[in-house]
């Protein structure tokens, strides 16, 4: 993960660029998607810090999919994914 306060601060950058906050916008949905897998894949730590990271930038909720290639737009929108089992 690096350091956790870069990650929220990348979380909250893109959340700004895609997501123009008005007065009466929803928090968004966060989907993350952990494409790269260290050997024996994520710990519940590291899970745990990216939920946190996502939540702190202002998500209302945070998924993560196991799928190990990239979903589509039609898979994301319609929450078409398994999430991982230790998330």
């Amino acid at each position: 993960m690096g350091d956790f306060f870069d990650v929220e601060k990348c979380f909250k950058d893109i959340s700004a660029e895609l997501l123009p906050r008005t007065l009466f916008s929803l928090s968004p949905i966060a989907i993350v998607q952990l494409l790269e897998t260290s050997e024996g894949g994520y710990t519940n730590v590291e899970i745990r810090a990216f939920r946190e990271a996502a939540l702190g930038a202002g998500a209302r909720r945070v998924f993560f999919p196991a799928s190990e290639s990239a979903l589509s737009s039609a898979e994301i929108v319609g929450h078409r994914f398994e999430e991982l089992p230790n998330a």
